[in-house]
């Protein structure tokens, strides 16, 4: 069963319309196979100015992304590779058994995205 929170956030999600500026991009998993998450991220001068997540796995991997979106805009980037799943978890109020893997995942795409800068391209300002 879900929390209120997590509800919430399968109901409502945060961080679904796609940013207009990308810096950098995470994945996890493997669309088409199986879950997966991606993130998109605007950052400036180290802070998250913009998140944007998707996901079309189960519900629990909709509340992480965007619980992870919300939690991520005016934060520092560095500090936020540090966010463990467990973090997701409580953050959510829980998740349902067998569903932890999806904070995994979540944590997981925006490890990457720390990581993988996106080259600027023309119209992408």
């Amino acid at each position: 069963m879900f929390s209120s929170v997590a509800l919430e956030h399968i109901q409502r999600p945060r961080g679904r319309t796609a940013i207009g500026k990308v810096t950098h991009r995470g994945r996890a998993g493997t669309e088409g196979d199986g879950p997966f998450l991606y993130i998109d991220l605007e950052v400036k001068d180290g802070v998250v100015q913009q998140a944007f997540f998707q996901s079309l796995a189960c519900p629990a991997s909709i509340a992480c992304g965007s619980i992870l979106s919300e939690i991520a805009v005016g934060r520092e980037l560095a500090s936020l590779v540090e966010l463990e799943e467990e973090d997701l978890v409580l953050l959510l109020g829980g998740l349902p058994e067998g569903k932890r893997y999806c904070a995994a995942l979540a944590v997981s795409a925006l490890r990457d995205a720390a990581t993988n800068e996106v080259a600027p391209q023309f119209g992408n300002n």
